[in-house]
């Protein structure tokens, strides 16, 4: 498994960071600070796959995103509304896109749909991109051994921990259907 690591590591997690990468990216930084791989590998792999990731929902955007809202005429309309901000003050888009998670996606089509050219997205992709990587990457570095420590504390534990989040599903699951038969008065 170690030789797979060695071998193929730094080119999975350029590929998953092509397809989405928070994840990927602890996983990197942890096996960069176990001695896998070199920390500056990690965050080069991470990088690249990041900016490759910025540019695939970019050209989305900006080669299909018109033709799918054309088609749609009711999103028309709330992608109009969106754009008014997002045209008004494209730095604050720009600036934080790359710290908003579960939404970067959509930012990107919509930098891409709205008046965001070529020259400017490959300034903006290529900064956001180098400050979040450096950012993260060191920060993940150095709380690395305590993310560490309580994987093997949960390794130890893992029976306890594998039972407790089942019984915390299996309580939250049927919750609903304990004060659907006994409503509160």
């Amino acid at each position: 498994m170690e030789l797979y690591i060695l071998s193929y590591g730094l080119v999975a997690l350029f590929i998953g960071m092509l397809l989405e990468g928070e994840l990927l990216f602890i996983t990197g930084v942890i096996l960069a600070k176990m001695g896998h791989f070199s920390l500056s590998g990690a965050l080069i792999a991470i990088y690249l796959g990041a900016v490759g990731h910025d540019w695939i929902f970019y050209l989305l955007g900006k080669k299909q995103g018109q033709s799918f809202f054309t088609k749609r005429p009711a999103l028309q309309k709330k992608l109009d509304f969106i754009l008014v901000p997002f045209n008004k003050r494209p730095w604050f888009f720009f600036i934080n896109y790359r710290f908003l998670i579960g939404f970067r996606m959509i930012i990107l089509a919509l930098f891409g749909l709205s008046g965001v050219t070529t020259k400017q997205f490959i300034g903006i992709s290529l900064l956001s991109n180098a400050l979040w990587v450096s950012f993260y990457g060191f920060v993940g570095y150095y709380f690395a051994d305590t993310v560490i420590a309580h994987v093997a504390w949960i390794n130890t534990h893992k029976i306890w921990v594998v039972g407790s989040v089942v019984a915390l599903l299996i309580i939250f699951y049927n919750l609903p259907k304990v004060f659907a038969h006994h409503p509160v008065e």
